[in-house]
């Protein structure tokens, strides 16, 4: 675990259940990499309770960002889900990083996100242990590779407009994901979550 930097800094969205972000800077020592790293922890935030924590990629775009935290914050809120430490991840180069099926730096970034990134917070946070993601277009890519190769780390995930198909590699796409989704779907226990 390498934390390089932390500074909290004023957020723009109004929120109630959760206090200002604070902002770190991991390193992922496979690529030496510094990944910007949002993190948003519970007003009544206390080392001595455990929180799950939930993950969301594209953490650099203002608009996804401010959805996200606006419909966590309310339901944290009106006690529909359990009060969480939220996680932001800044992609640095969102097509090479979360596109699975391209030739790209996607594995490398999800080996950074399963072992150096949950490793640093849970290193510096109360955490419970239990991991949700939320990802959308490319990041539901990621994600659901991630949770047909490794459901131990992603048995837990929400993707938005998933890029799961494209038209031009559909056979590509039919056999890397869907396929494989469909039966990790069917074999998924009864703890595992996968929403799209």
């Amino acid at each position: 675990m390498v934390l390089v930097a932390e500074k909290s800094i004023s957020q723009t969205l109004e929120l109630s259940a959760y206090s200002g972000r604070t902002t770190l800077q991991i390193q992922d020592p496979a690529t030496q990499q510094d990944y910007g790293i949002q993190v948003f922890l519970p007003k009544d935030y206390s080392g001595d309770i455990k929180y799950p924590v939930i993950y969301l990629l594209d953490a650099d775009n203002t608009l996804l960002m401010n959805f996200y935290l606006s419909i966590i914050d309310a339901l944290v809120h009106y006690n529909s889900i359990p009060k969480s430490i939220i996680v932001g991840v800044n992609q640095k180069n969102r097509s090479k990083e979360l596109g699975i099926l391209k030739d790209t730096a996607s594995p490398g970034f999800l080996a950074f996100i399963r072992k150096t990134l949950v490793d640093s917070i849970d290193g510096k946070y109360a955490t419970i242990g239990y991991n949700s993601y939320v990802g959308h277009s490319l990041g539901g890519q990621l994600l659901t590779y991630g949770f047909i190769n490794f459901p131990e780390d992603f048995y837990s995930i929400l993707t938005i407009s998933s890029a799961l198909l494209y038209p031009n590699q559909q056979n590509l796409f039919e056999n890397e994901i869907i396929l494989p989704l469909q039966d990790a779907l069917r074999h998924t226990k009864g703890s595992s979550y996968y929403y799209s």
